[in-house]
């Protein structure tokens, strides 16, 4: 989320071996006609224009999460944009200060978690590891940095919580949205938070 400033980095077998792309495209009989920004985690989380230190890290935090067994790459990404939207949503909720309307957002990011956990329905995401991006070079280098790997513990959380309940507010998607809360928070202030 350059957007968002707090996304996820989300690899297969397959696109690790491909060339490293800042977006995957939207085709419309065989054309591409957008690209759609992968989500990763930043260094500095700045929604909106980042000020002059933002722009000049040389890496990025990133979460590389892997599905068992391994999905399409379309459906991949198709989560990890779902998450994307779901932590705009939450950052736009956490933003406001009226309760109906961060309500109402809230109810919006836990939609977005959901479709993204139909993605991946079927498969076990996993994170495989933490670390940090060099966009460049394509370069994931791991590090083992504790409220990141809360925030990637919790994110893998939530959505194995949503795969388990398949429609209804019942207790596993307000569950998830905990995890996702939690999440959300660890991101926002680089410290792990959960138990």
């Amino acid at each position: 989320m350059s957007l968002l400033s707090a996304q996820v980095v989300h690899s297969t077998m397959a696109s690790a071996e491909s060339s490293s792309r800042d977006c995957y495209p939207i085709t419309w009989r065989s054309i591409e006609v957008d690209c759609y920004p992968i989500a990763v985690v930043v260094d500095k989380w700045c929604p909106g224009p980042c000020p002059p230190p933002c722009l000049s890290c040389p890496w990025e935090w990133a979460i590389d999460f892997r599905t068992y067994p391994v999905l399409p790459e379309y459906l991949e990404f198709q989560y990890i944009a779902e998450l994307t939207r779901g932590f705009l949503t939450l950052h736009e909720a956490a933003r406001t200060s009226d309760p109906t309307a961060q309500n109402q957002l809230r109810r919006e990011a836990l939609g977005y978690f959901q479709l993204g956990a139909r993605a991946v329905s079927g498969t076990q995401v996993v994170v495989e590891q933490v670390g940090r991006l060099d966009r460049d070079t394509g370069i994931f280098g791991p590090y083992p940095e504790p409220w990141l790997l809360a925030a990637a513990s919790d994110i893998a959380d939530g959505t194995s919580l949503l795969r388990e309940s398949h429609s209804g507010p019942g207790p596993q998607p307000w569950a998830a949205m905990q995890e996702f809360n939690e999440a959300y928070l660890e991101l926002v202030y680089e410290t792990s938070i959960g138990t």
